[in-house]
C-alpha cells in the first residue's frame, strides 16, 4: 500500500499464515516466512506476489528474514532445540549458523552498512538488545532492564536503533530509539495500547524520532563547534609558528645574501687591487726600462763628449801655443804675491794629493793682465817642466776618470 495507507494490494493468496515481510535492498523482491507447505520456512516473492520462491526446507520452524544491504544474503530465525540465527544466500544456499545458545536468539536486522546485525537474546536472563559482526563475531549487550526488549531496527544512517519494550511498567509495548551503542534511550510512544516492531522510514519521517535525531544533531554540532575552535585556535598558532620560522628564514637569507655579496665585493676588490698592482708594477718597469735606457744614452753621450774633450785637451798641451803679442809694461812696481800652496805628486799606490812642502817665498816672473799670467821669457803660460804643473795636470785627469766611472756605476 501506499505510505498514506491507500492503494492496499493483496500479495498472498492462501489458507495458510504468512508473515514477517521484508523487502529487498532494490525493492524488486520481497522475503517472508510461511507455513503454506506445513511448516515455517522462507520465502521469497516479486514485489507484486507473484514469482513465489522457497529457500528453506526442514523439520524445524524458520522465521523473521531480513535482507543484506547488498541483497547477497538473508539473515533469518530457525528453531532447533531453541532459536538460533543463521544466514544464507538470496538463493537458499550457504547456509551459516551465527549463534549457539541454549537460549532465545532471533529477530536479526542488518545495519545499513552490512557489518553489524542486531538481534534479540535471552541468554542473560531477559529478552534484550545485542549485536554482533556479520559473521557472528564480537557480540555486544546494549539494553539491560528487567523487562522485555524486542523487535530492533536500524534507522538508515546507522546511528540509532528503535525497538518496543515495556519497560517503564504500563504492562504494554511501547516505541523507543537508542544510538548504536545502546546510549540515548528516547520513548516515542505512550499509550494503553501495544506498539511494537517499529520500522524506519528513508527520511525518518517520524516526529519523535526527528527530535531525538535533533537533539543528538545539536550535541554533535557542539561537538564539531569545539572541535572546530580548537582547530582553528591550533591552526592560528601553527599560522604564526609558521610565519615566524618564514620571517627567521627570510632573515637568514637576507644575511647569509649579504655575506655572499659583501664576500664577492671583497673578492672583487681584491681582484681590482692585484690588477692595479701588477699594472702599476708593469709601468713602474716600464719607466724605469725606459729611465735606464735613458741613463745609458746620456751617459754614452756624455763619455764621448768627455772623450772628444779629452782628445782635444790632449792635441791642445801637444800643440806649442802661439808666441803672445808684446805687451806694453806698466811702470808700476808689481804687488808681491801670495805663494800658493805647492803640491807634490803622490806615490803610485796613493788615491789622493799631499800638500807639498811650502816653497821658499818669491816673486813670480812677467806680468798679470786682468787676473791672466803673462808668459816670461821662456814663451809659455806655463812652466811643463815644473812638478806643480805637471801634478796639477795629473789630479784633473785622475778627478776626471773617476767621475766617469763613478757615472757609469749610477
Amino acid at each position: 500500500m501506499s505510505w498514506d495507507g491507500s492503494d492496499v494490494m493483496r500479495l498472498t493468496y492462501s489458507d495458510a499464515s504468512n508473515w514477517g515481510p521484508s523487502w529487498s535492498p532494490d525493492g524488486e523482491r520481497i522475503a517472508f516466512a510461511s507455513n503454506r507447505d506445513g511448516n515455517s520456512e522462507i520465502y521469497t516473492m516479486s514485489w507484486d506476489g507473484s514469482g513465489v520462491v522457497r529457500l528453506t526446507n526442514n523439520d524445524v520452524p524458520n522465521g523473521a528474514p531480513s535482507w543484506s544491504p547488498d541483497g547477497e544474503r538473508i539473515a533469518f530465525s530457525q528453531r532447533n532445540e531453541n532459536w538460533d540465527i543463521y544466514t544464507m544466500n538470496a538463493n537458499g544456499s550457504g547456509v551459516a549458523r551465527l549463534t549457539d545458545n541454549d537460549v532465545y536468539d532471533g529477530v536479526p536486522s542488518w545495519s545499513p552498512d552490512g557489518r553489524r546485525i542486531s538481534f534479540v537474546s535471552e541468554r542473560d536472563g531477559y529478552s534484550e538488545i545485542y549485536t554482533m559482526n556479520a559473521d557472528g563475531s564480537d557480540t555486544a549487550r546494549l539494553t539491560n532492564n528487567d523487562a522485555e526488549d524486542r523487535t530492533p531496527s536500524w534507522s538508515p544512517d546507522g546511528r540509532g536503533i528503535a525497538f518496543s519494550s515495556y519497560r517503564d511498567g504500563s504492562g504494554d509495548f511501547e516505541i523507543y530509539t537508542m544510538n548504536a551503542d545502546g546510549s540515548g534511550v528516547a520513548r516515542l510512544t505512550n499509550n494503553d495500547l501495544y506498539d511494537s516492531e517499529p520500522a524506519w522510514g528513508p527520511a525518518l519521517a517520524s516526529v519523535a524520532v526527528a527530535a531525538v535525531q535533533t537533539q543528538t544533531a545539536e550535541a554533535r554540532t557542539a561537538t564539531a563547534t569545539s572541535a572546530l575552535v580548537a582547530a582553528v585556535q591550533t591552526a592560528e598558532a601553527r599560522t604564526a609558528t609558521a610565519e615566524a620560522r618564514v620571517a627567521a628564514d627570510s632573515t637568514a637569507t637576507a644575511t647569509s645574501a649579504l655575506v655572499a655579496t659583501v664576500q664577492t665585493a671583497e673578492a672583487r676588490t681584491a681582484t681590482a687591487e692585484a690588477r692595479i698592482v701588477a699594472d702599476l708594477t708593469a709601468t713602474a718597469a716600464s719607466a724605469l726600462v725606459a729611465a735606464v735606457q735613458t741613463v745609458e744614452a746620456r751617459t754614452a753621450t756624455a763619455e764621448a763628449r768627455i772623450a772628444t774633450d779629452l782628445a782635444a785637451t790632449a792635441e791642445a798641451l801637444q800643440q806649442e801655443p802661439p808666441a803672445p803679442e808684446p805687451l806694453t809694461p806698466i811702470p808700476t812696481a808689481p804687488e808681491p804675491l801670495t805663494p800658493a800652496p805647492a803640491f807634490r805628486v803622490a806615490p803610485a799606490t796613493a788615491s789622493l794629493l799631499e800638500p807639498a812642502p811650502t816653497p821658499t817665498p818669491m816673486v813670480s816672473r812677467g806680468f798679470f793682465v786682468n787676473s791672466v799670467r803673462v808668459p816670461d821669457e821662456t814663451g809659455l803660460p806655463f812652466d811643463f817642466q815644473n812638478p806643480v804643473t805637471l801634478s796639477l795636470i795629473g789630479l784633473m785627469l785622475t778627478l776626471l776618470a773617476t767621475s766617469v766611472q763613478l757615472f757609469r756605476g749610477r
